[in-house]
């Protein structure tokens, strides 16, 4: 290899150099500080110790390295906006712009001396406007030029809003200063190129401030030694701050402060690099004034972007890496609340994206429209108003959820229980009044609470899937990371949420001995009704009772919802069972009983035996067997019981066995295990429902969760899920091996009938909670 291509391995034979550049040796000790020394008593550090700390960077910088009480000064090295907004958000006071961060985000180059003026400047620019009176410490490299190439980098960077820069004695083909092989210009040349950044400064308009830091990285070639001297001839030049490249050990930078005092040292640490990593703490007890980590964001990217794009490819979805961060959250992060309070200052309305309007009358209030938008749209293409005033009191959610949103932005309510049509479906096109008047929304400015804050950090903590052992683990983990409006509808059923409970306990009356390889999607277990369609299941033609539109909110779990059970079914060739709305209330608590009619609850699947003699006898393909949940009736019996009665009623009364081609049984609720799976397929099922464990899966984990689930319960190229395990258990080596004999039903009509607790299904279980006193200084409880 070309010793001018060696970035990894130091030789001490100097490369051919170029014939205006050389690499030089020390001066006889003695004759280095002959330079005159620059002396600007407006810029001396005694004239910023006092007083309040500027909002212009420049001064701001200055008077945090004039004042010994401000610890030292991290500045952690940013690459683009969104790593600028990422160190602004946790709280450092001073940011740095790496040349090679800037290298690599604007470019994806290596840093060696390819990036130019203008894009450095450019990045610098962006970043400063990001908060103006935030201090950012620039490389400039090696000035990119002369000494009037490097007046010009001074004046651009100045005006960009930068606080400070640093200037550098490589040669102008230079390469990062944690690479070997590095070549430096004489002392002469590094100190003309100061002298010229420091004369720049004074020449800008207004006193300038602006903070001008010299840098060598002439350590690596020509010895400590050599490296203070040129700090301090630099010094003597009018250098604010010393920075001394690739210093090697605590001993090493200790003396290159005190051989600098009093002028203030920066000191670079990247991981891997020439200089040890030390911490914050550590830089400032040694005497550094400011440490920089160049490299601390590219590299984190890197590794982030990197583990995202695998994932992606991996699983074909973002759910994973995104953390539960929705585009809105992320638009927070880079500073979405300002945007919107500056367009509400200034009269906007372009970021409003769901409003209720509502127009308050002496005998009635009304709601007159609603943008439908869940985008931020441009100022001229503003909400559209409906008017709904016949319908507001037969909105199945009732009035009081509408007027509650009215004239505010809505769209974190409305979006995920509603279909993307609902009004233009619902309302005739008369009722489409024109574009809402901006001075009729009220503008409401959303605050990340505390709780969310800590939500987030819960989902950040999840343990990764293949630490998900059964599907109580996704309930535990949706407990703690699901929003408290979610977790509530999902979890919760009817009343004292008995007949919740028994669904899953009645699959412990039975004593084992069963097995299938078919499961369908059931929702979240409100009213379903069914129609015949034509399926392939377990090897036969099948017939499955099946209406197939949205989940109950499954948009409170998940963005995608329903389509997360459709996407799993259609991969793993599963059937997948939804249910019929009957209605879709903005809020699950908030059940209207408006209307002479009220809500029509009339329709479900199967739940007694006449329905299941009628179906037959009336040549359906099928019923399913199920008390939708636990939601409704409280103290209804579960499916599996009535698919024992059920069986026998069939095989007593109209002869039929099972499994039986012409005329199939489903059931659900309750399901958490396999076993659970074979004990209704012994008994006489087709294939059983898992409704709830599926919500929790996708809502924790996207795709990836349903695909993990399945995994457990299904067979997907694995040989140690639970459902092979216990076929194998059990001896049943096919689906037809699975017989009635297998299970012990005999207590599964008695209701109090000693059996093995559940600790998982019990401790994801949240008690019911009964009334309380309001919390008031009053109350002695």
């Amino acid at each position: 290899m070309s010793p001018a291509l060696d970035y990894f391995t130091s030789t001490r034979a100097a490369p051919v150099q170029p014939q205006t550049e050389s690499v030089t040796t020390p001066d006889p000790l003695g004759s280095h500080l002959d330079y005159e020394t620059y002396y600007n008593a407006r810029l001396d550090p005694a004239n910023y110790l006092e007083g309040p700390l500027s909002s212009n960077p420049a001064t701001r910088l200055r008077q945090m390295l004039a004042r010994p009480g401000i610890v030292v000064m991290v500045a952690p090295g940013i690459c683009d906006g969104i790593s600028a907004r990422c160190a602004i958000e946790t709280g450092f006071n001073c940011l740095y712009q790496s040349g090679a961060a800037t290298t690599a985000s604007r470019l994806g180059q290596p840093d060696l001396a390819i990036a130019t003026l203008n894009d450095f400047v450019g990045a610098a620019s962006m970043v400063c406007s990001i908060d103006p009176t935030m201090p950012v410490i620039a490389d400039a490299d090696t000035g990119f030029g002369g000494p009037t190439m490097v007046a010009r980098t001074v004046t651009q960077y100045a005006k960009a809003g930068v606080a400070a820069l640093h200037i550098e004695d490589q040669v102008q083909t230079k390469r990062c200063g944690h690479l070997l092989g590095k070549q430096v210009v004489s002392r002469e040349e590094f100190i003309t190129r100061v002298r010229a950044a420091v004369l720049a400064r004074d020449r800008v308009p207004g006193d300038s401030d602006f903070v001008i830091i010299a840098r060598t990285d002439s350590a690596q070639v020509l010895g400590m030694e050599e490296a203070i001297i040129r700090l301090q001839l630099a010094a003597k030049a009018g250098a604010d701050v010393c920075f001394i490249e690739g210093v090697r050990t605590k001993e090493l930078l200790e003396s290159t402060v005190a051989a600098l005092a009093p002028k203030p040292v920066l000191v670079n640490v990247i991981s891997g690099g020439l200089t040890p990593s030390f911490t914050s703490s550590e830089a400032e007890a040694m005497g550094a004034k400011i440490i920089i980590f160049s490299l601390v964001s590219c590299v984190a990217m890197v590794h982030a972007v990197r583990a995202a794009m695998q994932s992606l490819k991996k699983t074909g979805t973002d759910f994973t890496s995104a953390q539960g961060m929705d585009p809105k959250a992320f638009f927070t992060v880079m500073g979405l609340d300002a945007v919107v309070e500056f367009d509400a200052r200034a009269g906007g309305l372009s970021q409003n994206s769901c409003i209720i309007y509502c127009d308050t009358l002496p005998e009635k209030p009304r709601w007159k429209g609603v943008n439908l938008s869940c985008k931020v749209r441009h100022l001229k293409r503003q909400g559209q108003v409906y008017d709904v005033t016949e319908f507001l009191d037969d909105h199945p959610g009732g009035s009081k959820i509408i007027l509650k949103y009215a004239g505010q932005d809505a769209t974190r309510e409305y979006e995920p229980i509603h279909p993307p049509d609902a009004i233009t479906t619902n309302l005739p096109p008369e009722k489409h009044l024109g574009p809402v008047a901006s001075d009729t929304v009220e503008r409401v400015e959303v605050v990340i609470t505390d709780e969310e804050k800590a939500r987030q950090a819960r989902i950040a903590a999840r343990p990764p899937l293949n630490e998900i052992l059964n599907l109580h683990d996704f309930e535990a983990i949706a407990r703690q990371t699901m929003t408290d409006k979610a977790w509530a509808y999902y979890s919760s059923a009817a009343d004292d949420e008995i007949t919740n409970r028994e669904n899953h306990a009645a699959y412990h009356r039975h004593v084992l001995f069963v097995g299938v390889k078919c499961l369908f999607f059931t929702g979240s277990g409100l009213d379903r009704e069914y129609f015949v369609t034509l399926r392939k299941l377990t090897g036969r033609q099948q017939f499955l009772a099946i209406r197939q539109t949205a989940t109950a909110l499954g948009k409170l779990g998940h963005p995608d919802g329903e389509l997360n059970l459709t996407r799993a079914a259609a991969k793993h060739g599963l059937i997948q069972m939804d249910m019929r709305m009957k209605f879709e209330a903005e809020d699950p608590s908030e059940v209207t009983k408006a209307g002479s009619e009220g809500v029509d609850r009339s329709q479900g699947a199967a739940r007694a035996i006449s329905d299941a003699l009628e179906a037959y006898d009336r040549g359906l393909a099928g019923v399913v067997l199920s008390n939708h949940g636990g939601r409704q009736l409280d103290f209804a019996r579960s499916g599996i019981e009535i698919l024992v009665e059920v069986v026998e009623k069939l095989k007593t009364m109209r002869g039929l066995t099972f499994p039986n081609d012409k005329f199939q049984l489903f059931v659900d609720g309750g399901v958490r295990r396999a076993t659970d799976v074979l004990k209704a397929v012994a008994l006489g099922a087709t294939a059983v429902g898992v409704g709830r464990p599926f919500l929790y899966a996708y809502s924790t984990y996207g795709p990836e969760g349903i695909d993990k689930a399945l995994q457990i319960l299904h067979e997907i190229n694995t040989v140690q899920d639970e459902f092979e395990m216990n076929m194998r258990l059990l001896g049943a080596k096919t689906i037809k091996n699975v017989v009635p004999s297998m299970v012990d039903a005999s207590n599964i009509h008695t209701h109090i009938v000693a059996v093995p607790g559940d600790y998982l299904y019990d401790s994801n279980y949240e008690n019911l909670q009964s009334a309380t006193l309001r919390r008031t200084t009053k109350n002695k409880l």
